[in-house]
């Protein structure tokens, strides 16, 4: 089940001897996204398991000293297009 997999995706070698997948999957969150889009590929997925999720701290996280909306910058380069002829920066608008 899902939960096999989990472990076989965190150390495929150590969960099955003589695998060759090198392939380790350290964070719980890639192993669980993997295993979510591996079940979006079935016709007839398996009902994921319930996860108890921890309680929310109850300390309120204090709003940032500058509001976030005045240290984005209006027009940032965000990635670079490579075409045939010459590379294209993105901007924000």
């Amino acid at each position: 089940g899902y939960e096999q997999l989990f472990a076989f995706l965190a150390d495929p070698k150590a969960y099955a001897p003589g695998t060759n997948m090198i392939l380790k999957l350290k964070k719980p969150t890639d192993r669980a996204n993997v295993i979510v889009y591996l079940r979006s590929l079935s016709d007839e997925p398996l009902p994921l398991p319930e996860v108890e999720l921890p309680a929310a701290p109850d300390a309120e996280i204090p709003a940032p000293e500058t509001p976030v909306e005045e240290t984005l910058p209006t027009e940032a380069p965000i990635g670079t297009l490579q075409s045939d002829d010459e590379p294209t920066t993105l901007y924000i608008e």
